[in-house]
């Protein structure tokens, strides 16, 4: 019987690393996420668009120290989490950043997932082509 995750594959990189995305941000309950490069650039991003927004802003600040942060804010809608998790590949270092209230458990998703980005920049010609945009 295959899974349900081994169906939702592409071997079109921008598809693949968006299904990865949006995998990930219902595993850990995020309300969005993004890929950013070593500058904090946006690569790629699943979820709430204005929330999505503010998250570069952040992780163009957070991406420079190329260290896993996470941090909790309290808003008018409750409590919220930002996590940023570097993610090393064959282009270099690029950042997972999230917001959302997932506690450990998104923590812990962000990390695999980073491994599972890895793979697929790995696996694709499209790693090269990640590289040339910078």
């Amino acid at each position: 019987m295959t899974h349900e995750r081994r169906r939702r594959r592409s071997e079109h990189f921008p598809r693949a690393v968006r299904l990865q995305l949006a995998s990930l941000r219902q595993r850990a309950g995020l309300q969005a996420l993004i890929l950013t490069g070593k500058r904090g650039m946006l690569l790629a991003s699943d979820g709430d668009d204005i929330v999505r927004d503010k998250l570069v802003v952040i992780s163009a600040k957070l991406a420079p120290l190329g260290r896993r942060w996470r941090q909790r804010f309290f808003t008018a809608a409750g409590c919220a989490e930002v996590f940023c998790v570097p993610v090393r590949t064959q282009v270099g270092q690029l950042h997972l950043c999230a917001v959302g209230a997932g506690g450990e458990r998104a923590a812990f998703e962000l990390e695999r997932a980073g491994h599972g980005l890895a793979r697929i920049l790995a696996s694709s010609t499209a790693g090269n082509r990640l590289g040339s945009r910078r």
